[in-house]
Order: structure tokens, then C-alpha cells, then sequence
């Protein structure tokens, strides 16, 4: 069985479709618009573990501030959900999310009055989240805030970044209790590792997802019954020759038995 049909078949595979059925993928018009909503709810479905996993370690270390910092994050995402439930355009609901999560990253670095240097790696989430879900099926028709803003995203990034340094500077914090140890770090290692690592498998498995989705429109060419042309990308109508030009074939010409038969054979 190939990969990608592997894929449609297990169990994890199954349960997501429905998932991105629910929130409005069955009305998804071409592979594009499904690639960005079921990357969007993928990452917005790890957002939401990562805020589980951070709050119960915040329970844990005995940081009631985190801990409510972190369940506000969760609720946040769950409303970006609820957007996405409701109809709102995916770039919207996309920029949203990633409005929100400049804003709890900014609120959760500041929560101690010592500034953590490993806690502003976790900003390259931005772009990173940005490189799909915002980029337009045809990026000259597209408005401006649905353009792959990767680079709007990064500048975003930063910005976020150097208001906390900022805000360390002067000390402007919640100065919470700071529980700094060798096994902390690690931890926030690890849980930025697996976010990094579950977005880019999850991107990888729906661009392979999208490209196969692809082929098999491509090997589909809609046709009039009637003057047999062929509808192209534009929407337009064009003729057979035309449009094989258009995909890059050398279209040369000939004479099947039959024609010659029928318009050059001799009466006999």
C-alpha cells in the first residue's frame, strides 16, 4: 500500500477528517483551501496539548500565575476553534491565533522579574504556524492580510521578543515566583522540540496529502460533450491543441486510419 493511501486509511487519519469535516472542511472548494484549514486545526490541536502539558507542569512546580496564564491560552485557541466552526475565513481565524499566542507568549515571559532567555526560542512558532495557513491559491488576487505573510509573522516575532527584554529591562513583571532549575530547562526543551517536530511532520503529511489530491485533478480535464474543448485553470474554454500547449506538449499533426479513409480515399 503506498504512503499516502496509508495515510486515509488509519485510525488517526479517520478521526481527523471527521474533525476537519466538523469545522467546516466539506465546504473547502479546492486542495488549497483544505490544506490551510486542516494545517490550521492541526496546529491549533497541539497548541491546545501543549497548554495541558504546560499548565499541569505550572500545577506541579507550584505556580498558580502560570497556571492561569496557560488555561487562558487554551481558551483562546478554543474560540479561534469556534471561529473556524462558525464560517470565518481561515486567514482570519489564522491571524487570530497567532495574535493570541504573541500575546501569551509576551505575558507568560514576563510573569517572573528575571528575564529567561530560552523562553524566546518558542517565538519562531509564528512564522513557522504562518508559512502555510496564510498563503493565497493566487497570491495576485489576494488582499493584502491574506498573502503568505511569513515575513509579517517573523517581524511580529521579533517585536514580541524585544517588548519582553523591554519589559525585564524596566521591570515591568508580575515578579511571580521564579522556579529556575537544570530539569525546568529541559523541560521547556522538550515541549518546544515536540511543538517544532509535530508542525512540521503535520505540514510535511498534509503537503503530501495536497499534492496527491492534485494529481488526481489534474489526470481529470473537464470537456464539453459538445465542441469538445477543454475548461483550463483561468475558467476559460480553449481547444484541445491549445490547451496541451499551454501544459507544456508539443502537439504535432497526423491522420488516424479512419479520417484518411474517410476524406482521401479513392471512389471506386
Amino acid at each position: 500500500m503506498t504512503g499516502t493511501s496509508a495515510l486515509h486509511e488509519r485510525p488517526f487519519a479517520r478521526t481527523f477528517d471527521r474533525l476537519v469535516n466538523w469545522f467546516g472542511g466539506r465546504h473547502d472548494q479546492t486542495p488549497h483551501q483544505a490544506l490551510q484549514r486542516r494545517f490550521l486545526l492541526g496546529c491549533a490541536l497541539i497548541a491546545l496539548a501543549e497548554a495541558v502539558v504546560a499548565s499541569i507542569a505550572s500545577t506541579v512546580s507550584g505556580q498558580p500565575l502560570h497556571t492561569w496564564m496557560t488555561a487562558g491560552f487554551g481558551v483562546l485557541i478554543v474560540g479561534c476553534l469556534g471561529l473556524l466552526r462558525r464560517g470565518v475565513a481561515v486567514h482570519a481565524v489564522v491571524w487570530t491565533a497567532i495574535g493570541s499566542v504573541a500575546l501569551f507568549f509576551f505575558f507568560i515571559s514576563i510573569t517572573t522579574a528575571r528575564l529567561h532567555p530560552e523562553q524566546l526560542p518558542w517565538l519562531v512558532l509564528l512564522p513557522l504556524g504562518s508559512a502555510i495557513a496564510t498563503r493565497p491559491e493566487r497570491q495576485k488576487e489576494a488582499a493584502f492580510w491574506e498573502k503568505p505573510n511569513v515575513v509579517i509573522a517573523s517581524l511580529l516575532a521579533f517585536v514580541d521578543g524585544a517588548a519582553i527584554v523591554v519589559a525585564h529591562h524596566f521591570g515591568w513583571t508580575f515578579e511571580a515566583v521564579d522556579v529556575v532549575s537544570d530539569w525546568a530547562a529541559l523541560f521547556d526543551f522538550a515541549t518546544l522540540l515536540a511543538a517544532v517536530s509535530a508542525m512540521v511532520w503535520l505540514l510535511e503529511r498534509e503537503l503530501r496529502r495536497a499534492e496527491h489530491e492534485n494529481r488526481l485533478l489534474r489526470e481529470l480535464l473537464p470537456m464539453c460533450a459538445w465542441c469538445q474543448k477543454i475548461r483550463d485553470e483561468r475558467g476559460g474554454w480553449v481547444p484541445v491543441a491549445r490547451y496541451m500547449q499551454e501544459q507544456g506538449a508539443h502537439v504535432t499533426h497526423g491522420i488516424c486510419p479512419t479520417c484518411s479513409e474517410e476524406h482521401f480515399s479513392t471512389p471506386e
